[in-house]
């Protein structure tokens, strides 16, 4: 995923973001099943981080996770 869609994804996040933005995002958004994983994740993190009760834990972070740790190179 470009850097600058995940730029625009924060800033939509935290209410920044203008209308040409939103457009552009939701236009990825309705093309890209990584984004609007992203989406999801960004907003699942933000409920938890505001300890807000109406949250929607159906999205599976844990296989995200594991992969890009798998990734990761191995410290010596």
């Amino acid at each position: 995923m470009k850097d600058d869609l995940c730029e625009s994804l924060s800033a939509l996040m935290d209410n920044e973001g203008d209308e040409l933005e939103l457009r552009r995002v939701l236009k990825v958004l309705d093309d890209s099943p990584d984004a609007a994983e992203r989406w999801r994740r960004y907003h699942l993190a933000r409920s938890l981080m505001q300890r807000d009760r109406d949250i929607d834990v159906s999205a599976d972070l844990s296989a995200g996770i594991m992969a890009r740790i798998k990734d990761e190179p191995v410290p010596y």
